[in-house]
């Protein structure tokens, strides 16, 4: 179950990041 979890977060923290990465770019 942890290890699920860390992946769901993993997921969440990379779509975000990319998120932001693309909004600095503006």
């Amino acid at each position: 179950v942890v290890y699920s979890f860390i992946q769901y977060i993993c997921s969440v923290f990379s779509c975000v990041n990319q998120c932001l990465k693309s909004h600095s770019k503006t």
